[in-house]
């Protein structure tokens, strides 16, 4: 559905007993915002679709404990709006991408992004929850917690998330709305051809995103959606054949998930150690740290 741009304008008005000081970001769900309340400090998010609202902070409710899903600290409605509350942390990969003269990470860099990413995906469809809009601005980073600058990544924006399994680890056989993610931008292959998107898919999103994230920038690939839909299925099919120069070292990765097959029932374990052996050079499981040089934030 279309953005109200009404909820771009809210700067300096009061939600929930909140004060809205400085908006952060907006989309189809509405917009977000840097929001204060005597001492404490939060983001709210402010949409007008009670559907997507609702679906988020129960998702979010279910994914307590998570490190790298944002801590909910409230929801509310008055029946127009819906607003979520929730820890306030720093900018999205795709910010930091846009701001970095090179538009594009270090190897180094992307190497920990990977293993922590693919880390927080396991615990999230552990919890029987899929995400299914994984990309790099769902991707933040939290603020330093250390002296030494050190961050971790937290996948943001729960609302196309859905449950697919119960406690019990029975899939839940309910209709679903999955038509609605086929032929978007970053849908993968089988949600395109009338599959539900399964934890598989979370993981074939992601490595769209950090194809991208590598300096990947091709215009055929950004416009034709017929040469778009040939990369991914060669990305699952034979990745070494259509793997950009950029993004080459990466290769393992991409092998791993070619080579699984199970939509339902990924294997972490095999594609972390893919992820540990594409840069032996580099330890994945060392934490990531963001720096500010000449006004500018570097994620290494």
């Amino acid at each position: 559905m279309p953005f109200n741009p009404a909820l771009r304008n809210m700067t300096g008005k009061n939600i929930a007993g909140y004060h809205l000081t400085q908006i952060i970001g907006y989309g189809s769900y509405g917009a977000t915002y840097k929001a204060t309340s005597g001492s404490e400090t939060i983001c709210l998010k402010v949409s007008d679709k009670f559907r997507g609202y609702e679906n988020e902070w129960k998702t979010m409710e279910k994914l307590k404990g998570i490190r790298g899903v944002p801590t909910l600290l409230m929801h509310n409605s008055n029946e127009t709006l819906w607003v979520i509350g929730m820890s306030l942390e720093g900018p999205n990969l795709k910010t930091l991408q846009e701001r970095n003269p090179t538009k594009s990470f270090q190897k180094s860099t992307l190497h920990k992004m990977l293993y922590q990413l693919v880390t927080i995906l396991e615990e999230i469809h552990t919890r029987g929850i899929v995400h299914r809009d994984i990309k790099l601005n769902n991707i933040i980073v939290s603020h330093p917690r250390s002296n030494d600058n050190s961050v971790y990544l937290i996948i943001c924006d729960y609302g196309q998330a859905r449950q697919y399994r119960n406690e019990e680890g029975q899939r839940i056989m309910e209709p679903d709305d999955d038509y609605r993610l086929a032929n978007r931008f970053h849908a993968t292959p089988n949600v395109d051809m009338g599959e539900d998107h399964g934890p598989m898919d979370d993981v074939r999103q992601l490595s769209y995103a950090v194809l991208f994230a590598s300096g990947y920038n091709d215009p055929e690939y950004l416009k034709n959606r017929t040469h778009r839909d040939k990369i991914k299925r060669e990305l699952f099919r034979a990745p070494t054949g259509v793997l950009p120069e950029c993004a080459q070292w990466m290769e393992y990765f991409f092998e791993a998930i070619s080579e699984n097959d199970d939509i339902d029932f990924p294997n972490y374990e095999e594609i972390k150690d893919s992820i540990l052996e594409v840069l032996p050079v580099t330890n994945a499981i060392e934490p990531l740290r963001l720096s500010l040089e000449a006004d500018t934030w570097y994620l290494f």
